[in-house]
């Protein structure tokens, strides 16, 4: 058995350890391009994307093209028609030069291209994406990749809570911590935040770059 005094310390730090917040520190959020305390930096990317745009979907690869050349690629969103209401329009057709384009990206790079018939209310998924970025980013690109997936190949309602969540779960996203971000509106407010930064240094569409050897 353990001397009384060693017990004693045993409890005193049993007591201790449980009083203390062992929580991750949250590390203060960088500053987005335009907002104070922001300065270009070398070797870093921004790039600005939306879920509902062809653009970026066939050129979801670069990020990770220039990662590999050892560039920080930061990817935010950025709603590409904002004057889309929920419930999302039909879409408009594109030109046979720029599809027949579109598609030749996409075959090479390895992706699946089916148009959609509805031209979304994009603004959930992109906070949901933003908010896993941002704290569980980890998950970042599986859902990233899973959003572009849902509306571009299976033609799902990206707009759809459940849609949404089915993919940040098979992601292995906290559902319990994005369902309170979505509705305390926090993950609505960081999709805000980034289309703040992108008008004030002139991004207006996507897919937009930032940063040395941008495409």
């Amino acid at each position: 058995m353990f001397p009384s005094v060693t017990a004693r310390r045993w409890r005193r730090f049993l007591t201790e350890s449980a009083q203390l917040d062992l929580s991750p520190a949250q590390a203060p959020r960088r500053p987005l391009p335009g907002e104070t305390g922001w300065a270009p930096e070398t070797g870093v990317v921004w790039y600005w994307y939306d879920f509902l745009c062809p653009f970026s979907y066939v050129g979801h690869d670069r990020p990770g093209i220039l990662r590999r050349h050892g560039l920080e690629v930061i990817e935010l969103p950025l709603q590409l028609h904002p004057e889309v209401s929920p419930g999302g329009v039909a879409v408009s057709a594109l030109d046979d030069a720029t599809h027949e384009s579109l598609e030749q990206e996409a075959r090479e790079a390895g992706l699946e291209l089916r148009w959609p018939g509805r031209l979304p209310f994009s603004r959930p998924a992109l906070a949901a994406a933003e908010w896993v970025r941002e704290h569980e980013p980890f998950a970042f690109p599986a859902i990233q990749g899973a959003l572009f997936r849902a509306h571009f190949v299976f033609g799902e309602d990206i707009e759809s809570i459940p849609v949404i969540e089915a993919h940040a779960a098979e992601s292995g996203v906290s559902l319990t911590r994005l369902r309170a971000a979505m509705r305390n509106g926090s993950a609505d407010a960081a999709v805000t935040r980034a289309a703040m930064s992108a008008r004030s240094i002139g991004v207006r569409g996507t897919p937009s770059w930032l940063g040395p050897q941008a495409p």
